[in-house]
């Protein structure tokens, strides 16, 4: 997977601010899957689907954090055999806040990149593609227990651009969980 020389560009700039930052680092790995949930007029289009995410993460479970995952949707059409899949990169900022019974709630806002590839087995000249940037807003509640850390998630995440026009609508919720496996000590 390529990403546009912009997407990379956001990538490292954030990633080169946020290291310089103190934040009491514990650096870990992340997976999880989601239902994705199409909005607006991509809803009009797409149905109910499946998102999985990678990444990693910087920061404690409390306090400043920083996130980059890659995730991977497909959305069945409304017209059969047809479907919609978006994958992309996230740049996460987040802070960890502790919230009763040891849980960590961590609203987190990002931007990073996005490509919709629409695919049509009915009506072949309807495949086509589109990439640019994209907006995500959300948070994990999250229980750490001693080397791992389970959460759950919901994110709304929307195209720009070329991503958010009225032949190209792009915009999701997505609820799903998934775990945190801090790397180190």
């Amino acid at each position: 997977m390529t990403f546009p020389a912009y997407v990379r560009a956001l990538a490292v700039a954030l990633v080169s601010v946020a290291f310089p930052v103190s934040v009491s680092g514990q650096l870990g790995v992340l997976a999880g899957a989601a239902a994705s949930v199409p909005l607006g007029p991509y809803g009009d289009v797409a149905t109910l689907g499946v998102q999985g995410r990678l990444g990693v993460v910087l920061g404690q479970d409390a306090g400043l954090r920083f996130a980059a995952h890659g995730f991977w949707d497909r959305n069945p059409h409304r017209i059969p055999a047809d479907h919609s899949v978006v994958y992309g990169l996230n740049v996460l900022v987040g802070f960890g806040l502790s919230a009763a019974y040891e849980l960590v709630v961590t609203p987190w806002t990002g931007l990073g990149g996005a490509v919709h590839a629409r695919r049509s087995e009915q009506f072949p000249g309807l495949n086509a593609s589109r990439r640019g940037l994209a907006v995500t807003a959300g948070a994990t509640v999250a229980r750490p227990m001693g080397g791992f850390s389970p959460f759950l998630s919901a994110f709304y995440e929307r195209g720009l651009g070329g991503l958010d026009s009225d032949r190209y609508p792009t915009g999701w919720l997505t609820v799903g969980g998934g775990v945190e496996i801090p790397l180190g000590d």
